[in-house]
This record gives C-alpha cells, structure tokens and sequence, in this order.
C-alpha cells in the first residue's frame, strides 16, 4: 500500500488430482482430491501499521472424496459418494510474538509494536450419500425418477483471542491479554 513501510505478501497454492477407474462396462469409481493453501505475511500493512504490527495468516483447505456408479440394469443407476472436507486457520502476528502489548494511538491512527489479534481454527466435515436413478417409460411418456440421502457431521474448533497474552500463550479462557490505546478526549491525550 501506498505510504506503507511494508509490502504485504500473500501466495496462493492449489494442487488437484483425479483417478477415474472404469472397472468394467457398468461399473465406474472416481478419487478426488482439491488443495488449497493461502499464506498472507504482512496482511494489515498500511502507512498507519508499523512494521512489528503487521501479521500473518495461513488458510489450507484439503477435500477428499470418493464416489462410485453403477448401472444395475438398462433403467437403474446406483451412485455413492464419501467426502472429506478439512480447513485450517490461523493469524497471528507475524513476529510470532504473542506477548507483547499492542500500542494502538488513536489521535494519530498508528497501530505499532505489535499485532492486536490471534485465531486458530479447525474445521472438519465429513459427508456421505447414495442416490438411485429409475428411467421409466409408458404411455405418459419417459421420465427419470431419482431419490437419495446425504449424511453429514461437521466438527469445528475455533480460537480468538487478543495479544499481549501473559506468557505469550496461545488463546486459553484462562489467560488475561492487554492493549494499549490512546485516545483524544475534550482537547487532552
């Protein structure tokens, strides 16, 4: 940014990958797999952030699944999927410095001496599901009849706190974190 004393610098990284394995005529199975990894330092970089209150963050995204179809006779398909979706979170800032009390000056709207914020995340679903497909045909004409269930359990684990933790530790209910702000008020600092 414009101004700034640092350049923020984020990189993005997508693999994929795809195996289909057509196991006879009627019967076809697929694995899947989707990354993704977004890596940010320097985030919150402004002509109003200092250097050591830049942060950084890192977002990684992984999918797995696995599916199979059948075709059962010349009017019914059988399809199963099984998937796995794992997302990661975390940002801190990018010293690692969890101790140190922020200094945010509200007359001036510098942010220094450190980031203000850490978060962890882990979120994980884990998700099923299975369809028929019936192609029917008679006098009122042909149709495809299609009926299924899906199944999902989604667990998620999320941590937010502020820095200047005592100790330095990571967020813990337990532990008390502090900021310092100044602030104009009726002509004083």
């Amino acid at each position: 940014p414009e101004g700034a004393p640092t350049s923020w610098k984020p990189t993005t990284t997508g693999p994929k990958a795809k195996l289909t394995w057509q196991a006879s005529e009627a019967w076809r199975a697929t694995a899947s797999y989707f990354g993704s990894t977004w890596t940010s330092e320097a985030g919150n970089s402004s002509r109003w952030t200092m250097p050591e209150a830049t942060n950084f963050s890192e977002s990684v995204d992984n999918t797995f699944s696995i599916g199979v179809d059948g075709v059962l006779s010349p009017s019914l398909l059988w399809g199963l999927r099984v998937g796995s979706d794992q997302k990661t979170f975390e940002l801190r800032p990018l010293s690692g410095d969890l101790e140190t009390i922020i200094h945010y000056n509200a007359v001036t709207n510098i942010l220094s001496a450190n980031f203000y914020q850490q978060e962890y995340d882990d979120v994980e679903r884990l998700q099923a599901a299975t369809d028929r497909t019936w192609f029917v045909s008679g006098p009122a004409g042909s149709h495809e009849v299609k009926g299924g269930v899906e199944v999902s359990e989604i667990d998620a684990k999320v941590a937010l706190c502020s820095t200047g933790t005592t100790g330095g530790v990571r967020c813990d209910p337990d532990v008390s974190a502090f900021q310092f702000e100044d602030y104009h008020l009726g002509g004083q600092d």
